[in-house]
């Protein structure tokens, strides 16, 4: 399985950075460990970051798309599917053997029926500029019908063994390497579309 990496622009960031000042406040957000530090445009930057760079890949590979980010129950519809994007930040490159969360409390409020997660890099200490996202990685996307299949379900306190880390919202968990690679994605998802287009 191969991620895709992408480097983030100047151009990259100056839209992300303008979607996030424009964003309204987060009643409720996983990232609220920022938010309860002022914190709540970095929240939304590392957000709409990811957005960015999936829009991107998704032109580069002429898979149409409208956003819909607007709504609040997905991000953007492909013809006759949705997509959400989810971002997790990280100080390394993805592994296969990482994860992927989605909250609890997202599942049913959002109704995309794919999934598309990116690996953003941060460097610590670095003040939120561009130069703190040198990078992000699309590391797989997975229809929610599988995400549901193969996810591991923990709840706000467990601790997951493999890597003690304590949960400090409930949710599910897939591991990268259960999703498809974003670099096989759009020539699969171009010949599954083709079989329901008329000529």
């Amino acid at each position: 399985m191969t991620f895709l990496k992408m480097e983030i622009t100047p151009e990259i960031f100056e839209i992300a950075i303008a979607r996030a000042a424009n964003l309204p406040s987060y009643r409720l957000n996983f990232k609220q460990y920022l938010q309860d530090k002022g914190g709540e445009i970095q929240a939304k930057l590392e957000g709409t970051i990811g957005e960015v760079v999936v829009e991107t890949w998704l032109k580069a590979n002429n898979i149409w798309f409208e956003d819909d980010r607007s709504n609040h129950t997905h991000d953007y519809s492909l013809n006759n599917d949705t997509l959400e994007v989810k971002t997790k930040v990280r100080t390394v490159p993805p592994s296969l053997g990482y994860e992927c969360s989605i909250p609890e409390y997202t599942m049913d409020m959002q109704t995309a029926n794919m999934y598309a997660f990116v690996s953003l890099t941060q460097i610590e200490n670095k003040h939120l500029s561009l130069e703190k996202y040198p990078e992000a990685y699309i590391v797989g996307v997975i229809s929610k019908q599988r995400f549901r299949s193969v996810a591991r379900h923990f709840k706000k306190g467990d601790v997951d063994s493999s890597n003690n880390f304590t949960f400090k919202k409930s949710c599910f968990n897939v591991f990268i390497n259960q999703m498809t690679s974003p670099v096989e994605f759009p020539e699969l998802y171009k010949r599954v579309r083709s079989k329901f287009c008329v000529s």
